[in-house]
């Protein structure tokens, strides 16, 4: 049975202000009583802010979640016997902070049945100073600033997205080392050292219009202070990018150009039973990562199949339905930026090269001819282990490389050869313990 201790904990201190005004909202000096026990606090947050949580225990690794009144939860980051979270609340009202013990113990010395003391900390950064397009903030950051991560002094400053949902930061101090951190409400995080050849700091964020963002000033070194200027300039919205609407209908053929300021961007297509799609997702911003889901359960996903670090997924719908396309960066909420998404009926191909193997443990190469001006499709498969593709080019330059873009994990890349010559293949296991026969195709595209 699992027991739950809840506890309603208010407002104790105002620790310091400076630009940013500093909350304690709890401090705690607890213990699970059993592996199985789970405490909840009820934590009365009442305006927006840099929520930060520390959980420490010298006894077991302790996990933590947060849970805002709108549902949204947030799962705390974790390092032995100790558990943190950073999050940026935009919504006031009551959260629920939950401890509990994990289920595994990978910390030599900890108590098999997870359970004894702890140390609860949870404090609040509130910006007493809103960033404004055209207004340059000219400050200090000083030793009364709140620490950042326990190593450096921060500022925080409020900003809201204009309708362009674009903006370019810019963080320049002749005092110290300046870093740009920003914190967006859905969790994720940008975060910029120097930029170009400088010590200064520079972003580009991307938001939905109206969406306030959480911006900190700090340094690169330890302890370093000093004056500095921070400004944001409203960007305009480049030609041509389109109005992305939530579940919005995509027509085949078709080429649509949207910018991600989101963690994803999700899709519909209607699909015939055995019509074949072919979804290329180009971006010079981002990694960019495609999945696509079926009513039926079917599930496919790719991510540098298209070359360079774009995504190309290819399928034959097994029924007739609605199909659903995720777009977003390979890390999730990792990236925003502008990106294409073309819709195609894949093209007609004709086989090359057709060959097969046996990987016992070392990379196998075969060495295909190429030619210029031409687009290839190369596939490796096997029914017994993992695929990874690797391209290099006549010069043993590499090229491009792929995991999972084919069937399942089967390999499959697309490439278009800038010059002739003979190119090489490397396949190999994703794991170590792979290994087993693998087949190999060679598709050119017929114009």
């Amino acid at each position: 049975m699992k027991i739950r201790v809840s506890l309603i904990v208010f407002f104790i201190a105002l620790v310091g202000v400076s630009l940013n005004a500093t909350e304690r909202l709890l401090w705690s000096n607890a213990a699970l009583e059993h592996s199985t026990q789970d405490s909840s606090y009820q934590l009365v947050i009442p305006a927006a802010g840099l929520l930060s949580i520390e959980a420490v225990s010298l006894s077991f690794s302790p996990r933590l979640l947060l849970v805002g009144p709108d549902g949204r939860s947030y799962q705390g980051e974790y390092s032995p016997r100790t558990a943190t979270i950073s999050a940026y609340v935009l919504e006031p009202g009551q959260y629920t902070i939950s401890v509990s013990a994990p289920l595994e113990f990978p910390v030599s010395g900890e108590r098999a049945d997870g359970h004894g003391h702890y140390l609860l900390m949870a404090d609040i950064v509130t910006p007493a100073a809103e960033l404004r397009a055209g207004q340059p903030q000219n400050q200090i950051l000083t030793t009364d600033a709140p620490l950042f991560r326990s190593e450096t002094f921060v500022n925080w400053y409020s900003y809201v997205f204009p309708e362009s949902g674009r903006a370019f930061l810019q963080l320049q101090s002749r005092d110290f080392d300046t870093v740009l951190v920003v914190y967006y409400p859905d969790g994720t995080q940008d975060y910029n050292d120097d930029y170009g050849d400088s010590t200064d700091s520079a972003l580009r964020v991307h938001g939905l219009p109206g969406t306030q963002i959480l911006i900190g000033v700090t340094s690169f070194s330890s302890g370093s202070t000093g004056a500095y200027t921070l400004t944001a300039e409203a960007l305009a919205i480049p030609p041509g990018i389109g109005v992305y609407q939530p579940d919005m209908l995509l027509e085949k053929p078709g080429e649509y150009r949207f910018e991600l300021n989101q963690n994803e961007h999700k899709f519909q297509l209607r699909l015939r039973a055995g019509e074949r799609l072919e979804v290329l997702m180009e971006s010079d911003d981002f990694d960019s990562y495609l999945e696509l889901h079926g009513e039926d359960g079917s599930y496919w996903s790719d991510d540098d199949s298209g070359g360079d670090l774009n995504a190309l997924l290819t399928m034959t719908a097994p029924v007739e339905g609605v199909y659903y396309l995720t777009a977003r960066s390979f890390g999730f909420g990792e990236a925003r930026g502008i990106y294409t998404l073309t819709l195609a009926e894949p093209p007609l191909l004709q086989s090359i090269f057709r060959a097969t193997g046996v990987y016992i443990g070392e990379p196998v190469s075969f060495g295909i001819p190429l030619r210029e001006g031409s687009t290839f499709t190369i596939e490796v498969g096997s029914s017994v282990f993992d695929t990874v593709l690797t391209l290099y080019g006549p010069d043993g330059t590499y090229i491009a490389e792929d995991d999972d873009g084919g069937e399942g994990t089967d390999s499959r890349l697309r490439f278009s050869p800038s010059y002739s010559g003979t190119y090489n293949l490397e396949i190999r296991g994703f794991f170590v313990q792979d290994h087993g026969e693998f087949s190999v195709q060679v598709y050119e595209h017929m114009k």
